[in-house]
């Protein structure tokens, strides 16, 4: 929201960043803003292998052969 309030000329790009309602930290947001950063959240390290439905599917299976092969 920091983003589209300065594009739009609702605020500066200091004051945004100082606000507490964003919490956003000032060098943030003109990175951003630059494009030197992409804007979506991005999590560091690396990609996943697997999406989350093929995790799921894979732990899904994994637990109906614990079921099949491995009762108590």
């Amino acid at each position: 929201m920091a983003i589209a309030m300065v594009r739009s000329g609702q605020c500066l790009k200091q004051g945004t960043a100082n606000m507490f309602i964003y919490g956003v930290p000032r060098t943030t947001l003109l990175d951003k803003l630059a494009g030197r950063v992409p804007e979506e959240n991005v999590r560091p390290g690396k990609k996943p292998v697997l999406t989350a439905d093929e995790e799921r599917k894979l732990v899904d299976f994994a637990n109906t052969m614990c079921n099949v092969c491995f009762r108590p």
